[in-house]
């Protein structure tokens, strides 16, 4: 993940700096936008795109 660019100038650490936990929130009764993201993250994790991400950003998965 260290380009030349940056080497000696940042580094990656090892340890999370954050640990919150992310969410969406639709409005009660709108279940076609609730639909719609449902179906989008299902398609993201069923093609592997979010295990692609998880692992280009070093994100422990559990």
């Amino acid at each position: 993940m260290e380009t030349e660019s940056f080497k000696g100038v940042l580094r990656v650490i090892d340890i999370p700096l954050t640990t919150e936990a992310y969410a969406i929130a639709v409005k009660k009764g709108n279940k076609d936008l609730l639909e719609k993201i449902n179906k989008a993250l299902k398609e993201l994790e069923d093609e592997g795109k979010i295990k692609e991400l998880f692992e280009k950003w070093e994100i422990d998965q559990e």
